[in-house]
């Protein structure tokens, strides 16, 4: 009979052991080193110009939550830059992504910049017209959407268009960023 590694055997018994330590205490607590630099999303996403659109980060990501002190840096461009440009691009938390739904952005003539009422986005690319980049830290565990928003402004208000061209929005995002 083979016995397994682990195992010591005798004719009556199998007797699992646990292995010595093969190094002393040295009074040092070691902690799990953090990769630097990770990129965990580098995505395009397509959504219709005149028209908004969210996709769930962590499905992209393929984790069920961002958790507090994680940092990461989130860079985003747009193909509907091309054009006159208004394409705002947010990272918002599961609540605010639902509101962000039912609302419509308003421009603030004196900061030039779109304002979501109702919502504080984790971060807001306003008025994408070229590649940009921010770093931030997660404040609290939670779901956390990526979302797109081409409404176009007129007279009228904000009027969704159905049918309208596409364009594409490229994200990256770098978890533990130097």
């Amino acid at each position: 009979m083979v016995t397994p590694p682990g195992i010591v055997s005798s004719a009556a018994t199998h007797v699992k052991t646990t292995p010595e330590p093969t190094s002393s205490y040295t009074g040092l607590v070691l902690t799990g080193s953090k990769k630097t630099n990770q990129v965990i999303l580098d995505e395009t996403y397509i959504a219709q110009y005149n028209n908004w659109y969210c996709a769930d980060l962590q499905e992209a990501i393929g984790q069920p939550y961002l958790y507090p002190d994680e940092r990461y840096k989130i860079t985003v461009s747009s193909s509907a830059s091309t054009r006159w440009g208004h394409t705002n691009i947010l990272l918002l938390k599961d609540n605010d992504a639902q509101i962000f739904k039912t609302i419509s952005p308003r421009w603030d003539d004196v900061n030039k910049k779109f304002i979501y009422d109702g919502i504080v986005p984790v971060v807001l690319f306003s008025d994408v017209m070229s590649p940009r980049s921010q770093i931030f830290s997660v404040e609290k565990t939670g779901k956390y959407y990526i979302c797109l928003d081409d409404r176009q402004y007129s007279s009228e208000g904000f009027k969704l268009q159905t049918g309208a061209p596409a364009f594409e929005a490229y994200v990256k995002l770098i978890k533990n960023p130097e």
